[in-house]
């Protein structure tokens, strides 16, 4: 049975303490490995006028959703589960979808600031540029692997 990602929208500075919830109408599901209390205060702290904690000040599966917040961008939530070759499985993984009408130019490039892309990998600047222009959803999201965290990065066109 496929189901539809759960929608968010933030209004006001709201907190996002059921951020890992559907909508009323839909099942209830349990909150990412983070508890819904720690995610809620790390948003409240992560208000648009102060700084962005960096990834070593914070859990980075709560990263994604803090740059959301932090930028008022709307996200959909999607889970899922990587099957490796080998037969392990990764559970803990998720991506925020983001419409790309969302999201203003300027917020991109501020989003990727706060990532360092553009800092670390200023050879990618134009093909980063290039993606953004041609999606229509832009994906953020976490995995926890074996060997460590990653932050994800897709694009749909």
């Amino acid at each position: 049975m496929s189901k539809e990602p759960s929608d968010h929208r933030e209004k006001g500075g709201a907190a996002f303490a059921d951020a890992g919830s559907r909508p009323a109408s839909g099942p209830q599901r349990p909150p990412l490995q983070s508890d819904r209390s720690a995610i809620a205060s790390l948003a409240a702290a992560a208000a648009p006028a102060t700084a962005l904690p960096t990834m070593a000040s914070l859990p980075a599966d709560q990263l994604p959703f803090l740059l959301c917040r932090r930028h008022g961008l709307p996200w959909r939530l999607e889970r899922s589960f990587k099957i490796e070759a080998g037969g392990g499985l990764l559970p803990h993984r998720y991506v925020l979808g983001i419409a790309r009408q969302d999201i203003s130019a300027s917020t991109w490039n501020a989003l990727l600031d706060d990532l360092q892309l553009r800092r670390r990998h200023p050879d990618l600047s134009n093909t980063l540029a290039a993606r953004f222009e041609q999606a229509s959803t832009i994906y953020l999201g976490f995995e926890q692997g074996v060997d460590g965290a990653n932050l994800r990065l897709y694009f749909e066109d």
